[in-house]
């Protein structure tokens, strides 16, 4: 199986379908992808994803109305179809609206069944916006925590930041670029966890830090080009007057960090960015850091925060029965040279020499025994 085939993006509703759509065009179908929605004339514009209609019983295929109970009863009148596209994965991304209806309906539910299937599940839930009324902000409120509560994480990313630089922009064109940071930021994600580059944070180390860092967790991006664009990209990300870091950053308690770039990126662009969030940071606060690579985004530099307000040191255990450690998180260094050093006699074919340790990790044992992973061969 291709190891991507582990990841899929879920879009839960209008807009959560359409961001899942996005993301799946923009990684040209290279994971899974999937869109659920009671507006069955909606999802079916959707061509990049597989979509599942729900509610054509209680709705007709009419949509939910911006009614959280009626999606729900969709859903439990289509549960046995959810689940099916669903088996085979490890690592779902679950996207939606806040605002009411088949995003906020459903999304626990989704995640139960995700759970029950032994699935990781982050996700991206979208606040509306403050003119919106408090009546919508309280209910987004109240499903957000419900989110929480089940989820492995769950990064709320406000409508308000996401518009911050498009206000005076006609709506179509603000929503468009709204959408497509969040896009770039769960496309980058994947780049992270599944595609190779210099510092690559893979699959097992994202999933542990879905245990550790489990609870809510806030998501920034920012991307900049030209002969400035590290400087441009830091600015935006640090300091942009609606949706900066520098003053929050200091209160996370670990950080993944991410850099996406061409061909043409320097290591010390990378260096500098990694520095500049170590700054901000506690001197407690682990921060991990991975690159990603993409030939289409030369000349182009996107950073990618996520930060998380929990981080467990101790000993947690699996959903699966494993206990387990808090991943290795040492922070980046550029030494010209990689720093080995010897330490131990070795065992094995290794026994007459000395151990080779780098980061504190003995390089001669095999990768899954470093991790601590357990492979079942009974």
């Amino acid at each position: 199986m291709n190891p991507t085939e582990h990841f899929m993006v879920v879009g839960l509703g209008g807009a959560g379908g359409r961001i899942a759509n996005d993301v799946a065009r923009m990684a040209d179908g290279r994971f899974r992808a999937l869109a659920i929605d009671t507006d069955f004339a909606a999802v079916s514009q959707l061509g990049h994803c597989q979509q599942i209609r729900i509610g054509r019983q209680v709705l007709d295929g009419e949509g939910s109305g911006g009614d959280a109970s009626r999606a729900k009863a969709a859903f439990d009148e289509a549960s046995a179809m959810v689940a099916k596209p669903l088996m085979g994965a490890t690592l779902m991304v679950l996207v939606l609206g806040l605002g009411g209806g088949t995003g906020a309906g459903i999304a626990t539910a989704v995640i139960r069944q995700a759970k029950a299937l032994n699935i990781r599940v982050a996700v991206f839930a979208v606040e509306p916006f403050a003119f919106e009324g408090e009546a919508r902000t309280e209910a987004a409120r109240r499903t957000a925590e419900a989110i929480e509560a089940v989820a492995d994480l769950t990064i709320v990313c406000r409508n308000d930041a996401l518009f911050a630089d498009g206000m005076e922009l006609p709506a179509p064109e603000a929503f468009a670029r709204a959408s497509e940071a969040l896009t770039a930021g769960i496309t980058l994600l994947w780049r992270l966890t599944h595609t190779p580059a210099f510092i690559q944070v893979d699959a097992a180390t994202f999933n542990n830090l879905l245990i550790h860092g489990r609870g809510r967790a806030d998501f920034h991006t920012a991307t900049a080009e030209g002969e400035h664009r590290l400087d441009d990209a830091l600015s935006e990300l640090l300091d942009h007057p609606v949706s900066g870091v520098r003053t929050t950053l200091g209160n996370a308690e670990a950080v993944l960090l991410g850099v996406l770039g061409g061909e043409d990126i320097r290591l010390k662009e990378i260096a500098e960015t990694h520095a500049a969030i170590r700054q901000n940071v506690s001197e407690q606060c682990p921060v991990m850091l991975g690159t990603a690579l993409d030939p289409e985004a030369q000349g182009r530099l996107t950073l990618t925060l996520l930060m998380f307000r929990a981080w467990r040191t101790e000993t947690v255990t699996t959903p699966e029965g494993r206990e387990t450690q808090p991943p290795v998180m040492p922070d980046a260094t550029w030494d010209s040279q990689p720093q080995l050093h010897g330490g131990e006699r070795g065992t094995g074919r290794f026994r007459d020499t000395d151990s080779t340790f780098y980061g504190g990790q003995n390089l001669d044992l095999p990768t899954y025994q470093r991790r601590g992973n357990i492979i079942d061969i009974g």
